[in-house]
């Protein structure tokens, strides 16, 4: 080869930060700073939502799922979700008439929280009521959140009555669906029922919760 000729350049020169030739050194520095046994804080870990598919949802519109299958984001649908509920909260929520923006209602003396107009026209609350908890999901081996709001309130409150039994981290449940038709079409509500585990499911919960995944 010429000197006039180009040389092609190695891998180890293309990698930005690499290390070329014998330098001993320079490897343990870029170790510095590494842990073995990390300390996340709960910000530093993503919980994945736990969600029931819809017409619209973005993965059935690409072909990924089927409306009334339960998505977590990394995970396969699946059409039924064992789940063990550890934390919970409630909230409201208000959705914006002019551009669906969702902001959460902290007036506890709100109007908008109380259906309005006659019994046979009755409109439903501007500020809906939202169930939300913090689930280990036996299907997935994982903490996930999940959310019961309108057509979804019933579940909620089934969901809820099977926690004030029993407490949070001591049931568990298996989340289901139903299609239904509404003024918009067809759409798919949650079920829910109790379901008797073993105890280790239960502590295989509780020491997920402990290590925040």
């Amino acid at each position: 080869m010429s000197k006039d000729e180009k040389k092609e350049p190695k891998f180890d020169d293309m990698v930005e930060g690499a290390i070329v030739g014998d330098e001993p050194t320079a490897q343990s520095t870029i170790l510095t700073g590494y842990k073995s046994q990390p300390d996340f804080d709960p910000a530093d870990v993503y919980i994945p939502n736990l969600r029931l598919a819809q017409g619209l949802t973005p993965e059935v519109q690409q072909g990924e799922a089927r409306p009334g299958q339960w998505l977590v984001l990394g995970y396969e649908p699946v059409v039924e979700v064992q789940v063990v509920p550890l934390l919970y909260s409630k909230t409201h929520e208000h959705r914006s008439k002019e551009d669906r923006t969702v902001t959460e209602c902290t007036d506890d003396a709100c109007a908008l929280r109380e259906w309005t107009g006659p019994k046979e026209s009755r409109k439903p609350p501007e500020c809906t009521t939202v169930y939300r908890y913090m689930v280990y999901s036996v299907t997935h081996d994982a903490l996930a959140t999940v959310r019961f709001a309108r057509t979804a309130q019933k579940t909620g409150r089934i969901f809820n009555t099977a926690v004030a039994r029993a407490g949070l981290g001591n049931v568990a449940l298996v989340l289901k669906s139903v299609a239904q038709t509404g003024p918009t079409g067809q759409f798919y509500a949650p079920t829910c029922t109790p379901v008797t585990v073993a105890p280790e499911v239960l502590s295989t919960a509780a020491r997920r919760l402990a290590m925040g995944m």
